[in-house]
């Protein structure tokens, strides 16, 4: 197969959205399915908070909160907080930290259904020109697999900032916030070797491990292309955002659905 370069590869990608807009759907529905969810979540975790902790002075302060104007709260700010944090307890703490993992959790199992939907999209389209909508239901096969990767990748992620943190935290010297910085610098050149093994799920059909190894094998053989393609997405992705009130859409619509497409294109041709 021939090897096109990114920028082939990105007008492809445009050609076959254009053509093929159903290719949006995934995104569209994961936008939706994940604002009902993190509705729906807000309303029990808030529910409970009021239940559990009806007599907590947290609710009380909360109530209060939401009464003062805004230049209260900006006179107010520094002890507000002070008071604030001094009422969290262990109980309390725990709460919140379930509520967000359990939210996290559950929007991350929704962002994996569709996005994987996706792909099998994309790959569809790559190799067939065309594709249609029963196909994203059918990507569902690789739900777990890609839910796994992207867990896997957070919580590596997680463990990096945290590692290079330690010295700030333990020491607890402002100047030592430089080695968190520059370790961020040291992940991005690390992470595209990271970019791409959900899309070898999908198109190998392949383990997770595979997908990680496949990944890891093509992004090193086109290092500064994975590189570029990728700094080529983040930009549009923070351009297409900047754009008032339709910004979210128009990424949605067409940065997204175009990524996908590009990268498919992309690790599909470069694959032994």
């Amino acid at each position: 197969m021939k090897k096109r370069n990114i920028f082939e590869v990105i007008g492809s990608s445009c050609e076959l959205w254009w053509k093929n807009f159903v290719v949006v759907l995934p995104f569209v529905f994961n936008a939706i399915a994940s604002v009902i969810a993190f509705v729906l979540l807000f309303l029990i975790f808030g529910l409970l908070f009021a239940f559990l902790f009806k007599n907590s002075q947290v609710l009380q302060a909360l109530t209060e909160l939401g009464k003062l104007s805004t230049t209260q709260l900006q006179l107010n700010q520094l002890n507000g907080l002070d008071k604030f944090v001094g009422l969290l307890t262990p109980q309390l703490i725990l709460y919140f930290a379930i509520a967000i993992v359990v939210s996290t959790f559950v929007l991350a199992l929704i962002r994996a259904y569709f996005f994987s939907g996706a792909i099998a999209m994309a790959v569809e389209l790559h190799r067939e020109k065309k594709t249609k909508l029963k196909t994203m239901a059918n990507g569902s096969q690789f739900f777990w697999r890609y839910f796994l990767i992207e867990l896997i990748l957070y919580v590596g992620l997680f463990l990096w900032l945290l590692i290079f943190s330690l010295p700030l935290i333990i020491i607890q010297k402002v100047s030592l916030i430089v080695v968190p910085l520059i370790s961020l610098i040291a992940l991005a050149f690390l992470y595209v070797l990271f970019l791409l093994p959900t899309y070898f799920l999908v198109l190998k059909d392949s383990s997770v491990k595979q997908a990680f190894l496949g990944s890891i094998k093509i992004a090193r053989k086109n290092y500064w292309a994975t590189f570029a393609l990728a700094i080529i997405f983040l930009l549009a992705v923070i351009l297409v955002g900047l754009v008032p009130w339709i910004g979210w859409a128009l990424q949605m619509l067409i940065v997204e659905p175009i990524r996908t497409i590009a990268f498919v294109i992309f690790v599909e041709e470069r694959t032994d």
